[in-house]
Protein backbone atom coordinates (compact mmCIF):
# COMPACT_ATOMS: atom_id res chain seq x y z
CA UNK A 1 0.00 0.00 0.00
CA UNK A 2 1.31 3.44 -0.71
CA UNK A 3 0.81 6.63 0.62
CA UNK A 4 0.64 9.57 -1.50
CA UNK A 5 1.50 13.22 -0.54
CA UNK A 6 0.88 15.94 -2.69
CA UNK A 7 3.04 19.02 -1.98
CA UNK A 8 1.97 22.52 -3.21
CA UNK A 9 4.55 25.34 -3.71
CA UNK A 10 2.74 28.43 -2.10
CA UNK A 11 5.09 30.55 -4.38
CA UNK A 12 3.38 30.27 -7.30
CA UNK A 13 0.34 31.35 -7.84
CA UNK A 14 -2.96 29.38 -8.84
CA UNK A 15 -4.87 28.48 -11.95
CA UNK A 16 -8.67 28.99 -11.37
CA UNK A 17 -9.33 27.87 -14.98
CA UNK A 18 -7.12 24.81 -14.44
CA UNK A 19 -8.20 23.83 -11.28
CA UNK A 20 -11.64 23.85 -12.56
CA UNK A 21 -10.55 22.07 -15.53
CA UNK A 22 -9.62 19.46 -13.18
CA UNK A 23 -12.40 19.38 -11.65
CA UNK A 24 -14.90 19.30 -13.81
CA UNK A 25 -13.11 18.52 -17.42
CA UNK A 26 -13.65 20.20 -20.41
CA UNK A 27 -16.35 18.21 -21.84
CA UNK A 28 -20.05 18.94 -21.63
CA UNK A 29 -23.24 20.70 -22.88
CA UNK A 30 -23.27 24.28 -24.21
CA UNK A 31 -26.46 25.72 -24.79
CA UNK A 32 -27.05 29.25 -26.31
CA UNK A 33 -30.42 31.41 -25.92
CA UNK A 34 -29.79 34.42 -28.63
CA UNK A 35 -31.90 36.93 -27.07
CA UNK A 36 -31.37 39.83 -30.14
CA UNK A 37 -29.33 41.72 -31.99
CA UNK A 38 -28.89 45.11 -33.18
CA UNK A 39 -27.99 45.74 -36.89
CA UNK A 40 -27.00 48.67 -39.14
CA UNK A 41 -28.82 46.84 -41.82
CA UNK A 42 -30.79 43.71 -42.83
CA UNK A 43 -30.14 43.61 -46.32
CA UNK A 44 -33.81 43.91 -47.21
CA UNK A 45 -34.70 46.99 -49.43
CA UNK A 46 -38.47 46.86 -49.38
CA UNK A 47 -39.93 44.89 -46.45
CA UNK A 48 -38.55 44.50 -42.65
CA UNK A 49 -36.33 40.88 -43.49
CA UNK A 50 -36.77 37.94 -41.31
CA UNK A 51 -33.53 37.09 -39.12
CA UNK A 52 -32.50 33.64 -38.20
CA UNK A 53 -29.08 32.83 -37.01
CA UNK A 54 -27.13 29.71 -37.52
CA UNK A 55 -25.10 28.61 -34.63
CA UNK A 56 -21.92 26.66 -35.76
CA UNK A 57 -19.52 24.50 -33.22
CA UNK A 58 -16.90 22.65 -34.92
CA UNK A 59 -17.37 21.20 -38.41
CA UNK A 60 -20.10 18.96 -37.92
CA UNK A 61 -22.51 20.61 -35.37
CA UNK A 62 -24.69 23.37 -36.95
CA UNK A 63 -28.31 24.64 -35.39
CA UNK A 64 -30.73 27.22 -36.46
CA UNK A 65 -32.95 29.65 -34.60
CA UNK A 66 -36.99 29.92 -36.03
CA UNK A 67 -36.56 33.25 -38.54
CA UNK A 68 -37.91 36.16 -36.34
CA UNK A 69 -40.88 37.65 -38.66
CA UNK A 70 -40.16 41.66 -39.56
CA UNK A 71 -37.47 41.52 -37.15
CA UNK A 72 -35.46 43.75 -39.44
CA UNK A 73 -32.46 45.30 -37.51
CA UNK A 74 -33.81 44.67 -34.25
CA UNK A 75 -34.68 40.94 -34.58
CA UNK A 76 -35.56 38.74 -31.15
CA UNK A 77 -35.18 35.51 -30.48
CA UNK A 78 -36.68 32.65 -28.07
CA UNK A 79 -34.61 29.97 -28.55
CA UNK A 80 -32.88 27.21 -26.69
CA UNK A 81 -29.89 25.78 -29.07
CA UNK A 82 -27.84 22.67 -27.42
CA UNK A 83 -24.12 21.23 -28.32
CA UNK A 84 -22.16 18.85 -27.10
CA UNK A 85 -19.00 20.42 -27.05
CA UNK A 86 -15.03 17.72 -26.79
CA UNK A 87 -12.72 20.09 -27.57
CA UNK A 88 -13.77 23.27 -29.91
CA UNK A 89 -12.90 26.44 -28.80
CA UNK A 90 -14.65 28.76 -31.36
CA UNK A 91 -18.36 29.24 -31.52
CA UNK A 92 -19.34 30.51 -35.00
CA UNK A 93 -22.67 32.40 -35.99
CA UNK A 94 -24.27 33.51 -39.48
CA UNK A 95 -27.27 35.63 -39.47
CA UNK A 96 -29.65 35.20 -43.09
CA UNK A 97 -32.86 36.74 -44.43
CA UNK A 98 -35.21 34.26 -44.76
CA UNK A 99 -37.10 34.61 -48.51
CA UNK A 100 -39.53 32.59 -49.51
CA UNK A 101 -39.49 33.31 -53.18
CA UNK A 102 -35.74 33.24 -53.58
CA UNK A 103 -32.91 32.09 -51.88
CA UNK A 104 -32.11 33.65 -48.43
CA UNK A 105 -29.93 36.49 -48.23
CA UNK A 106 -26.51 36.46 -45.78
CA UNK A 107 -26.83 39.84 -43.64
CA UNK A 108 -23.48 39.05 -41.12
CA UNK A 109 -21.31 37.06 -39.50
CA UNK A 110 -19.20 36.60 -36.28
CA UNK A 111 -17.57 34.47 -33.87
CA UNK A 112 -16.91 33.70 -30.10
CA UNK A 113 -13.63 32.43 -28.68
CA UNK A 114 -15.47 29.83 -25.46
CA UNK A 115 -12.18 28.08 -24.43
CA UNK A 116 -11.78 31.05 -21.61
CA UNK A 117 -15.41 30.89 -21.14
CA UNK A 118 -15.85 27.05 -20.16
CA UNK A 119 -17.48 27.98 -16.34
CA UNK A 120 -20.10 26.47 -14.73
CA UNK A 121 -23.43 28.77 -14.84
CA UNK A 122 -24.97 31.27 -17.61
CA UNK A 123 -23.07 34.15 -19.05
CA UNK A 124 -24.18 36.73 -21.15
CA UNK A 125 -22.18 37.71 -24.03
CA UNK A 126 -22.25 40.58 -27.28
CA UNK A 127 -21.27 38.71 -30.48
CA UNK A 128 -19.98 41.22 -33.14
CA UNK A 129 -20.76 40.90 -36.83
CA UNK A 130 -19.14 41.60 -39.87
CA UNK A 131 -19.94 41.41 -43.23
CA UNK A 132 -16.84 41.52 -45.83
CA UNK A 133 -14.96 43.39 -43.00
CA UNK A 134 -17.26 46.11 -42.40
CA UNK A 135 -19.02 46.32 -39.13
CA UNK A 136 -22.74 45.64 -39.33
CA UNK A 137 -23.84 45.10 -35.44
CA UNK A 138 -24.03 42.82 -32.53
CA UNK A 139 -25.54 40.15 -31.32
CA UNK A 140 -26.57 39.21 -27.73
CA UNK A 141 -26.58 35.52 -26.08
CA UNK A 142 -26.69 33.85 -22.90
CA UNK A 143 -24.55 30.92 -22.72
CA UNK A 144 -24.81 28.27 -20.44
CA UNK A 145 -21.97 25.15 -20.02
CA UNK A 146 -22.99 22.33 -18.14
CA UNK A 147 -19.74 20.11 -17.17
CA UNK A 148 -19.46 16.49 -17.24
CA UNK A 149 -17.95 15.95 -13.65
CA UNK A 150 -15.13 13.89 -12.94
CA UNK A 151 -15.46 11.45 -10.32
CA UNK A 152 -13.12 12.45 -6.97
CA UNK A 153 -10.56 8.85 -8.34
CA UNK A 154 -10.43 10.69 -11.82
CA UNK A 155 -8.94 14.08 -10.05
CA UNK A 156 -6.44 12.59 -8.03
CA UNK A 157 -5.15 10.24 -11.03
CA UNK A 158 -5.03 13.64 -13.01
CA UNK A 159 -2.89 15.33 -10.92
CA UNK A 160 -0.37 12.34 -9.85
CA UNK A 161 2.50 12.30 -11.68
CA UNK A 162 2.91 9.72 -14.28
CA UNK A 163 5.52 7.73 -12.09
CA UNK A 164 3.24 7.45 -9.41
CA UNK A 165 0.11 6.61 -11.52
CA UNK A 166 2.40 3.81 -13.04
CA UNK A 167 3.01 2.58 -9.40
CA UNK A 168 -0.52 2.57 -8.41
CA UNK A 169 -1.37 0.64 -11.31
CA UNK A 170 1.01 -2.10 -11.14
CA UNK A 171 0.49 -2.65 -7.29
CA UNK A 172 -3.25 -2.83 -8.03
CA UNK A 173 -2.51 -5.65 -10.74
CA UNK A 174 -0.39 -7.34 -8.83
CA UNK A 175 -2.84 -7.08 -5.53
CA UNK A 176 -5.63 -8.22 -7.90
CA UNK A 177 -3.06 -11.28 -9.10
CA UNK A 178 -2.17 -12.24 -5.60
CA UNK A 179 -5.62 -12.21 -4.74
CA UNK A 180 -6.24 -14.55 -7.78
CA UNK A 181 -3.65 -17.44 -6.57
CA UNK A 182 -4.66 -17.00 -3.00
CA UNK A 183 -8.32 -17.85 -3.90
CA UNK A 184 -7.05 -20.32 -6.78
CA UNK A 185 -4.72 -22.23 -3.98
CA UNK A 186 -7.73 -21.96 -1.10
CA UNK A 187 -10.06 -24.23 -3.78
CA UNK A 188 -7.40 -26.29 -4.65
CA UNK A 189 -6.75 -27.43 -1.14
CA UNK A 190 -10.63 -27.50 -0.50
CA UNK A 191 -11.08 -30.13 -3.57
CA UNK A 192 -8.33 -31.91 -2.47
CA UNK A 193 -9.65 -32.50 0.93
CA UNK A 194 -12.63 -34.06 -0.07
CA UNK A 195 -11.22 -36.99 -1.46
Amino acid sequence: MYLITIKSNHNKSFNTKSILTQMYGTTGKLIIRPNMADLKTDKSFIFKADPYCCFFLGEHQMQKTIPCHNGGKHPLWNDVLEFDRENETTLSVQIWDRDRITKDDFICAGTLDISQLLISGVQSHAIDLYNKGVFIGKLFIEMEWQPIIVSKATQMQMQMPMETQQKTITTTSTMTSDKVHEECAHDHLHNHNKF
